[in-house]
């Protein structure tokens, strides 16, 4: 039987982290053993027992809140440390999965890399099914693809699910300076670079994500425009000056005309700063 290591990060999620641990843990498998570790960045759940009579979940209480890039690392780093064998699922705890989905992934994946799973919303609406860059700019796919592995540019946060090997060459999971926003985009670009895989698998189904929550663009965007000059700096030979002039272009004036449409100066606040830091090359939590 092979094992999993479902890692999820909680930041004032505690109900969403309770729910997704009895999705995993309400489904069986002959094939595959579930480990869940929970990464807690904002305390909340140090004061449950919930954890206490479960064999098969790790908390790990991370002191201050580490983003989503050092919440990964460090369960990444108990794995690492423990020197435990098997694949990690990176998951956002509202994203909905089956432990089938997972024997099926395991099961069809050889050489190692990242992997996800085309996504629906809880409407039933295609959000993506295969990613391309073109500079900074994202093309979105939304339509079936026949074969089984589809190359993406890169895999998507929400659902990353990390094929392991003895062969590569992996100590942290992410570039802790993002904190948030780009960093899968620079794991799977430096997973390629290390001739790892980078897919969509067509075979295993779909997640299942809830919409972002409301006034998460004021946060965001911030690490949106700050981060994309440290992806820059990092992939060089793909990222090209004309690529964040043409990013830029494009990006203000969206964000300018969605704080307008929003009447939220917040929005352009936030980009202004994220410009800033970037250029001064200050990275890391805000």
């Amino acid at each position: 039987m092979n094992n999993i290591f479902i890692i999820y990060v909680n930041y004032n999620s505690a109900e969403e982290i309770f729910s997704a641990i009895e999705r995993v843990n309400k489904q069986k498998s002959n094939l595959v053993s579930c480990k869940v570790i929970v990464v807690d960045n904002s305390g909340e759940l140090a004061s449950h027992n919930y954890f206490d009579y479960m064999s098969n979940v790790v908390l790990i209480k991370s002191g201050t809140n580490l983003g989503y890039c050092g919440g990964n690392n460090l369960a990444y780093s108990y794995i690492l440390d423990r020197h435990l064998e098997g694949d990690v699922l990176v998951c956002n705890p509202d994203t909905t999965f089956d432990i089938k989905q997972l024997e099926i992934i395991n099961k069809t994946v050889n050489h190692w890399g990242l992997y996800t799973l085309p996504a629906y919303n809880q409407k039933g609406k295609v959000l993506y099914t295969k990613v391309k860059l073109s500079g900074f700019n994202q093309q979105i796919f939304k339509n079936r693809h026949s074969d089984v592995f589809v190359d993406t540019d890169y895999c998507p946060g929400s659902f990353l699910y990390f094929r392991r090997s003895k062969f590569e060459n992996i100590p942290e999971l992410f570039d802790e300076r993002f904190f948030m926003y780009w960093e899968e985009v620079d794991l799977s670009l430096t997973i390629r670079k290390k001739g790892g895989m980078c897919c969509f698998i067509n075979n295993a189904g779909h997640i299942l994500r809830k919409d972002n929550k409301k006034g998460w663009l004021n946060n965001a965007v911030y690490y949106y425009f700050r981060n994309s000059f440290l992806i820059r700096h990092k992939h060089k030979d793909i990222f090209s000056c004309i690529n964040i002039f043409k990013f830029f272009s494009k990006s203000i004036l969206v964000f300018t005309i969605k704080s307008a449409a929003q009447c939220n100066l917040q929005i352009i606040k936030m980009m202004c700063y994220g410009i800033c830091d970037g250029l001064r090359n200050k990275f890391g939590k805000k």
